[in-house]
């Protein structure tokens, strides 16, 4: 189950946050000697970067502590809800996941099962919906799923005609609309 390996991998990294500023804590207040990662932690901190011990837990990113730290809150968010119902949410912010590789592929596993049919001869499709956001979504749909969390680099998505356009000046990673992703053999 999808949620259960992104909760497992979300649990591992804030574990290793939390122990890691106890401990830089504790040295700070004189109770632990300062060793060499504890110096290198508060020094990323100081200058707002994700710390390397933290990074080798995280998902990838280039961002800034700020952000990425914004970026891992609302990524707690949706696995806190997915995990309550243990249903899939109604669109699946794709890019906040550690490995939406896998999720693209228990898509076709559904599938697979569901009709009897090999997995090697699942094809994934997708189709951009005209829902701009998540937030925007009614319902799951019955065969698949809706995923957001998509952009571009370099055009657009011109969703009045229904095809790909060239990108406005200095919009450069314009979101795409709300993708149905199914399997078909």
């Amino acid at each position: 189950m999808i949620v259960l390996q992104e909760t497992t991998r979300m649990n591992v990294l804030l574990s290793e946050m939390r122990r890691s500023l106890i401990e830089l804590k504790m040295g700070l207040e004189g109770a632990l000697n300062m060793s060499d990662t504890m110096e290198a932690l508060a020094a990323s901190l100081f200058i707002a970067k994700v710390p390397d011990g933290w990074s080798k837990y995280a998902y990838p990113s280039k961002k800034g502590l700020v952000p990425w730290f914004s970026d891992l809150l609302s990524r707690v968010n949706q696995l806190d809800l997915w995990a309550a119902t243990l249903e899939v949410p109604k669109s699946v912010w794709i890019s906040g996941l550690f490995n939406g590789q896998a999720f693209l592929v228990s898509i076709k596993q559904t599938t697979a099962r569901r009709d009897q049919l090999p997995l090697d001869t699942m094809d994934l499709l997708t189709d951009i919906t005209k829902i701009q956001s998540a937030e925007m979504v009614d319902n799951a749909v019955d065969d698949g799923c809706l995923v957001d969390g998509f952009f571009m680099e370099g055009a657009r998505w011109n969703s009045e005609e229904g095809c790909i356009a060239e990108s406005f000046l200095k919009d450069l990673h314009p979101t795409l609309p709300v993708m149905h992703v199914y399997s078909r053999a």
